[in-house]
Order: C-alpha cells, then sequence, then structure tokens
C-alpha cells in the first residue's frame, strides 16, 4: 500500500481527512510522515511528538496507520 492508496482507504473508512495528518506533523493529529529516510507514525501532543514507530517501508507504516486509525478511531468518522 502507498500514501495514494492510504487515503482512499481512510476515506472509505468514512474516516475524515481533518482528523490525521499525511506528509507534515500537524498539533494533535496522528501522522504519517518520513523523515531521514524512514517513516514515522506518530500522534503529537502540543507540538512534540507523542507515541512513534518507524518503519523501513512506506508500505509497512500505511498498513500500521491504517490499522490504527481504525482500530482506535482517533476521531469521530463522518456520520
Amino acid at each position: 500500500m502507498n500514501l495514494l492508496e492510504l487515503r482512499e482507504r481512510l476515506t472509505g473508512l468514512g474516516i475524515h481527512p481533518d482528523s490525521y495528518s499525511i506528509g507534515s506533523f500537524d498539533d494533535d493529529r496522528p501522522a504519517l510522515l518520513t523523515f531521514g529516510g524512514k517513516w514515522i507514525v506518530s500522534v503529537s501532543e502540543r507540538g512534540e511528538f507523542g507515541d512513534y514507530r518507524t518503519f523501513a517501508s512506506e508500505s509497512e507504516a500505511c498498513a500500521y496507520f491504517l490499522q490504527q486509525m481504525d482500530a482506535k478511531t482517533f476521531q469521530p468518522k463522518i456520520e
């Protein structure tokens, strides 16, 4: 899975695009970004990285991000 496919899957699950960030670090939202050749999935709090995981590939990071968004539903789904 790549970033485009991830966005499509999240939309299909009814997860609003404003509830997460892909490619940038936004406050108080789950984020998926690349830095220093690694893929990072994190949730920021007050402008700082909270818990995060790193991945060697885009596919692994996208799969983990999707799993976390679907399992935890960080933000309300679109009604």
